[in-house]
């Protein structure tokens, strides 16, 4: 689509604005799909005042930036090629070192709530019990945020190693949008602190799992659970926590400032027994 405007003399509080003299006319470079005119087919080139010139504007272009800036008022921050040193968020979430860790946690959240709920569930106290008894009503609600705690803990520790697997830092530019959503994804100084982060995390995905699990619990395996339902239940409960508090825990990692700050203290000693222990005790150290 395009648009032909025409330029005109006009006046306006009593003073007259001409159009462009014959020499300066003549001074002017004039391109049409990026080739000169020759001086003849300038305005005023073959002598003439330029009193009325016409302009073949293409907003062609300029729409389709228009209708796209519209629809993403945030363009190329989820997608657009990452400077040295950096990625972006689909870089991150897409990654293989991502996908281990979600992978390593769905593992570790079956195997160790199965033996700590059998124990609570199975020896301490055994069923049948009511959906609604404390001991189903309490590692519901209390799930989310033990998973949010344990499941990123160590992840810092592999973070110079995880740049070859795709995991980098992510700009503030790019996380800007989706902190709106995500208040751990900004740069309040309170979310320099892991714990603070995770801690956020488990209560947003407390929204959608608490009221889930209820149902779950009250009319799939209630109303009343026998206590290998309970201990079964539990499990693949913490086990379905896993992935989105890993993507959202890591991300919150992943944001230049927590990045830095985490990269920071690790140890790169040449023992790696005494490395890995070092680096355990900075994860430690970030909680706080």
């Amino acid at each position: 689509r395009s648009r032909r405007v025409r330029l005109m003399p006009s006046r306006t509080a009593g003073t007259e604005l001409t159009a462009a003299s014959t020499s300066d006319a003549r001074d002017c470079a004039v391109f049409v799909d990026g080739e000169e005119l020759p001086s003849t087919s300038k305005p005023g080139g073959d002598g003439t005042a330029a009193s009325n010139i016409y302009i073949e504007v293409d907003l062609s272009t300029q729409a389709a930036e228009t209708a796209a800036r519209r629809r993403d008022p945030f363009p190329g921050q989820l997608d657009a090629a990452p400077t040295a040193g950096y990625t972006t968020v689909r870089g991150v979430l897409s990654s293989r070192y991502m996908l281990s860790q979600v992978l390593f946690n769905m593992v570790g959240s079956a195997t160790g709530p199965l033996l700590c709920f059998y124990l609570l569930f199975g020896v301490i106290s055994t069923g049948p019990y009511s959906w609604d008894a404390p001991e189903v009503i309490g590692p519901i609600l209390g799930s989310p945020f033990f998973a949010s705690f344990l499941c990123p803990l160590l992840a810092p520790a592999g973070l110079p190693e995880a740049t070859a697997w795709g995991f980098a830092k992510v700009p503030l530019t790019a996380t800007a949008r989706y902190a709106r959503l995500f208040p751990f994804l900004g740069t309040h100084p309170a979310w320099r602190h892991s714990l603070l982060r995770h801690m956020l995390v488990g209560a947003q995905v407390s929204v959608l799992a608490w009221p889930t699990a209820l149902l779950f619990a009250r009319f799939v395996l209630g109303p009343t659970l026998s206590t290998w339902t309970q201990i079964l239940g539990g499990v693949g409960y913490c086990v379905l926590l896993a992935p989105p508090i890993t993507l959202l825990a890591l991300l919150s990692l992943a944001v230049e400032p927590h990045y830095a700050r985490a990269v920071d203290g690790l140890s790169f000693d040449p023992s790696p027994c005494r490395r890995l222990w070092l680096r355990v005790g900075w994860c430690l150290r970030l909680i706080w």
